[in-house]
């Protein structure tokens, strides 16, 4: 692996980290609020945080195959990066610039490769 795709492997473990960590505390007060009866908005929180999990998950499997194929690597993280951006926001500033970051990184890799 050359010093990129390690450097895009680490951004990726932990902007899923950060992305999933950062995806609890709205999971938390969607709950809360679904505990107190208020059904429209904390539901609809409750339901992006678990899109933003599922994203953060998608984008740690992207990290994992930088590797060996870091063009989908790219894809996967960028992909995570902007959709998580937009489903849960402010929350997910942290993982989305990490995956943002690796997947450049995980793509200049692969032009590298090209040019050998």
């Amino acid at each position: 692996m050359k010093t990129s795709q390690i450097v895009s492997l680490i951004l990726g473990i932990l902007g899923g980290l950060f992305g999933i960590g950062g995806a609890l505390l709205p999971l938390g007060l969607g709950g809360f609020g679904l505990a107190l009866g208020i059904k429209g908005p904390a539901a609809e929180l409750t339901q992006r945080a678990i899109y933003a999990i599922l994203l953060s998950i998608i984008g740690m499997i992207g990290t994992g195959i930088v590797g060996k194929y870091p063009k989908i690597s790219a894809i996967l993280m960028i992909l995570a990066s902007v959709a998580g951006f937009f489903t849960l926001g402010f929350f997910y500033v942290p993982a989305s610039v990490m995956f943002l970051t690796g997947g450049i990184l995980a793509l200049i890799s692969r032009k590298e490769e090209a040019k050998q």
